[in-house]
């Protein structure tokens, strides 16, 4: 009689131990493995608090995830905020986006010498996407001044 109530107990405390362990060792999702997987609402709500502690590439992704309206509603204010945090910290590519923001008016109010501030400085750090179209306005001067010969 006491024997199968030790087996109960043994068995129980062995479930619970394992419970336990694997209970507590999941490990919280990783936000790019939810973008990989395209669970964009999941990516989102994971870069938020990162990008809100000043973590330039999900200030990036989460820019995207906005720009796009890809697992929240489209809305490039709140993508060209987002770029902007990332392009103040010196991120080239979110400099270029914020750049296009500008340039287009998308999300902000559309200004040349805004965009070709943020090009610049993207094209700086050798940013390609940047380095062409600063050099297309340079070439066909509709935004800034025709100089063929500009050194920048």
């Amino acid at each position: 009689m006491r024997r199968p109530a030790a087996v109960l107990i043994l068995i129980t405390s062995i479930l619970l131990l394992l419970l336990a362990v694997y209970g507590c060792t999941q490990t919280p999702d990783d936000p790019y493995k939810a973008l990989k997987r395209k669970d964009y609402r999941t990516a989102h709500r994971l870069f938020l608090p990162l990008a809100e502690q000043g973590h330039v590439m999900p200030q990036c992704i989460l820019a995207g995830l906005y720009y796009e309206g890809e697992g929240v509603p489209q809305d490039y204010a709140e993508a060209a905020k987002w770029y902007r945090k990332a392009a103040e910290q010196g991120h080239d590519e979110a400099q270029y986006k914020l750049g296009s923001m500008y340039d287009r008016g998308e999300g902000v109010t559309q200004d040349f010498a805004e965009a070709i501030k943020w090009y610049r400085r993207s094209a700086e750090q050798g940013n390609s996407n940047s380095q062409f179209h600063l050099g297309l306005e340079y070439y066909l001067g509709t935004k800034i001044p025709t100089n063929y010969f500009v050194n920048t």
